[in-house]
């Protein structure tokens, strides 16, 4: 399986742009958030960063969804913040995992995670998401504030 992993803090459009590759190459969305531990959701709701060993349980279920479905490709959501994570990500899904690290600006994730309505993910906590970022050369960087067709063509091209 090809896994096209949309990563990058809270509010860098990792869902949008996820679904949107999904509808375009006509393959499955797996959305993170939906793999979160009821713990790990009450300690964001609270504002507690999570830790390495809050997020472990929540990629290795991440790793089941995609194991579970049946296709050649697949497009997922999921920070994926620094190497660790990465790592076991890749361990944990069947295939290639492939990152696409939505990079904005702290003052657009901040506006944007403002503005939206109903998520566990608070706008201060991007801080702390932003200073446990770690890049590497297994991401191919991409402009989160382009727009969302731009951003779709460059993935499928990669």
């Amino acid at each position: 399986m090809d896994v096209l992993t949309l990563m990058g803090p809270s509010g860098a459009g990792k869902s949008t742009v996820g679904r949107a590759v999904a509808t375009a190459l006509n393959v499955p969305f797996v959305e993170g958030d939906d793999h979160h531990p009821a713990a790990n959701i009450a300690k964001m709701r609270q504002g507690t960063p999570l830790t390495a060993a809050d997020r472990r349980p929540w990629i290795d279920q991440i790793g089941s969804a995609l194991r579970a479905l049946d296709a050649p490709r697949a497009a997922l959501s999921c920070s994926a913040l620094n190497e660790e994570v990465r790592a076991n990500l890749c361990a944990a899904a069947p295939g290639t995992v492939r990152f696409f690290w939505l990079d904005a600006p702290a003052a657009v994730l901040h506006a944007r995670l403002t503005a939206r309505q109903g998520h566990f993910m608070k706008a201060h906590m991007v801080d702390s998401q932003l200073a446990s970022f770690r890049a590497g050369p297994d991401l191919t960087r991409l402009d989160a504030t382009a727009p969302l067709d731009e951003l779709v063509a460059q993935i499928i091209a990669s």
